[in-house]
């Protein structure tokens, strides 16, 4: 008597198999290993960070890290985009109103 295959066993086990062969065979895995984990756990923390202003919106200042300088701007809302040193060593930012009778001009907040 002839053995009889299992057509969707068998279709899966090649599935596997391909698929198997295909992650491992390509240097996608190791390549993008790093980008990868980066995706994931978020940005790796810099070696070091300076903000020239220490937080203060009166002065338009520069927050430098391991990626680059990042200088403070106005918005569109009239709030400084005011950058910062996060306890990671990376320069972060957030949006800060002026106060009365204050407006945005390059960066910092001035009295009119």
């Amino acid at each position: 008597m002839a053995t009889q295959i299992n057509l969707p066993v068998a279709v899966a086990v090649l599935a596997l198999a391909i698929i198997g062969y295909s992650f491992f065979s390509s240097n996608s895995f190791s390549a993008n290993a790093i980008a990868d984990a980066n995706a994931v756990y978020g940005t790796p923390p810099s070696a070091f960070c300076n903000d020239d202003d220490d937080i203060n919106i009166k002065f338009q200042g520069n927050c430098t890290d391991g990626r680059g300088t990042f200088v403070e701007v106005c918005q569109p809302n009239g709030k400084v985009r005011e950058y910062y040193c996060a306890p990671n060593n990376l320069c972060q930012n957030r949006a800060i109103g002026c106060g009365y009778k204050e407006a945005c001009v390059e960066g910092a907040c001035v009295a009119y």
